[in-house]
């Protein structure tokens, strides 16, 4: 059973990308800058002064036992940031309250700026993340608003799938990444929401992902006119799961929907290029060792 404290974190998580993140066209940017007023980080920072001033003896003490406030924080100044420091104790709807409460002090304050670029593939992961994140807690409106996220990217990309909505400065930008994102969201909002129209759209961004982006055996980063003097080639997954192998996830999960043998036999031969990196560096082979260990081929392969 998932624990109560994984879904309040996800729930929390969640409302965090809502509120700092969502942008006008109702996807989500894709950073906030580091400093706020020229300081780093000041907006979600306090020294213990500060909270004194602004909580009552109770709250400053639960920000000291639970978040981990000390006089001489780490930051610059002494300043700290409140971090819930065990998890969901027996004062969680107290500590619940206090960080509530400090949101809505750090609304008075100057606020970090957001860079407004919304990354594709960015979006996509995060549309996944929201509907497997909802569906695993039990939360209907998390689910349903990464169907939502996911039928935005798909109509704002149905001509082409751009690296950055909206923006003309990286207009040219085409990265295998965004693609192979945008078809395992649609994939996975498909065996969420259960519309034949989010499955098709799948199938469309898979094969146009292998059009452009598939060749020799290999999953390039960039397609093949571009301008670049040499061609990329993504063969690691950073903290991020690449596009390369992320298309080669969703070729498997497409071949065991469809019972397709010969795309399957298409996946094990793209699979095969990422055993170098399973084998000398496996944490920068993450979602492709999760596709070889049979999590995404399921008991029958």
């Amino acid at each position: 059973e998932p624990s109560e404290e994984f879904a309040h974190a996800a729930a929390r998580t969640a409302a965090w990308l809502e509120r700092e993140m969502r942008l006008d066209n109702g996807a989500f940017a894709t950073a906030l800058a580091a400093e706020s007023g020229g300081v780093e980080g000041a907006s979600y920072t306090w020294t213990r002064a500060e909270l004194a001033e602004s909580l009552d003896a109770h709250d400053l003490a639960l920000a000291e036992s639970a978040l981990g406030v000390t006089g001489d924080g780490a930051l610059p100044g002494g300043a700290n940031v409140p971090t819930r420091r065990a998890g969901r104790t027996e004062d969680a709807a107290a500590v619940d309250a206090l960080l509530d409460r400090l949101a809505g002090l750090r609304a008075a304050r100057p606020r970090h700026e957001r860079d407004k670029a919304a990354i594709v593939s960015h979006n996509a992961l995060a549309a996944r993340g929201l509907i497997e994140a909802g569906a695993a807690f039990g939360d209907a409106a998390m689910t349903a608003r990464g169907v939502e996220l996911v039928r935005l990217l798909i109509d704002a990309t149905r001509d082409d799938v751009v690296h950055v909505l909206g923006d003309p400065e990286v207009s040219g930008v085409r990265l295998a990444e965004d693609h192979a994102h945008l078809a395992a969201a649609a994939l996975t909002a498909y065996e969420s929401a259960g519309d034949a129209v989010l499955l098709a759209e799948a199938h469309r961004l898979q094969a146009e992902t292998e059009a452009r982006f598939v060749a020799d055996g290999a999953v390039w980063m960039t397609p093949a006119d571009t301008d670049l003097p040499v061609r990329p080639r993504e063969s690691s997954d950073d903290p991020l799961p690449s596009g390369a192998s992320t298309f080669v996830e969703t070729a498997v999960r497409l071949a065991v929907l469809d019972g397709d043998e010969a795309a399957a036999e298409r996946a094990d031969e793209l699979l095969r290029g990422w055993w170098a990196a399973a084998d000398y560096a496996p944490q920068s082979a993450g979602t492709a060792l999760e596709v070889m260990t049979g999590r995404v081929w399921g008991p029958s392969r």
